[in-house]
């Protein structure tokens, strides 16, 4: 049976992360969980459970470039490229064109940057063997916005049969 192990890492992540948020008594989210691909900017406003919604995604699969000598196949070092992002409600021009206020502005930047201190708290706590590659804004769109954590963690996930077992 297959053994699916950069799921496993993403939910231990994620996992950590969400426990990060609880512990800081920080709003929960609509919705959090693993994507495999680009986050849909959907469920950023008020739910009942909280706001917003948190991800981890696996971003790339990469060779170590710290290995000179690489092992081919079973035995070659790889890393993870893995973000972890956050989108809040968000302050929008009003219905009657009106902009938002500069008090509505500075709470919704300092929710964004609290969730990402949060992030980066969360992984950092959880994964022993990882590089903080940076955050990474990522605007506001349609009453949404935030931004993402991307990290790098080693990875050896060789399932091959022995040789000369098949």
């Amino acid at each position: 049976m297959f053994d699916d192990q950069i799921s496993t890492l993403l939910t231990e992540v994620l996992d950590c992360v969400v426990a990060a948020f609880e512990d800081a008594d920080a709003p929960g989210f609509c919705r959090s969980g693993l994507v495999g691909g680009t986050v849909a900017w959907d469920d950023c406003c008020d739910c009942g459970n909280g706001n917003g919604q948190l991800w981890v995604r696996l971003v790339e699969w990469l060779p170590d470039p710290d290995i000179e000598q690489r092992d081919h196949g079973c035995n070659e070092s790889s890393r993870l490229s893995i973000g972890i992002g956050t989108l809040r409600c968000v302050p929008t021009i009003d219905e009657e064109g009106n902009a938002p206020s500069a008090a509505a502005e500075t709470a919704a930047a300092e929710r964004l940057h609290s969730d990402a201190q949060i992030v980066r708290d969360g992984v950092a706590c959880c994964l022993e063997s990882r590089q903080w590659v940076g955050w990474v804004p990522l605007g506001y769109e349609g009453g949404c916005g935030g931004g993402e954590h991307i990290f790098t963690v080693p990875f050896h996930p060789c399932q091959c049969a022995p040789i000369g077992s098949v």
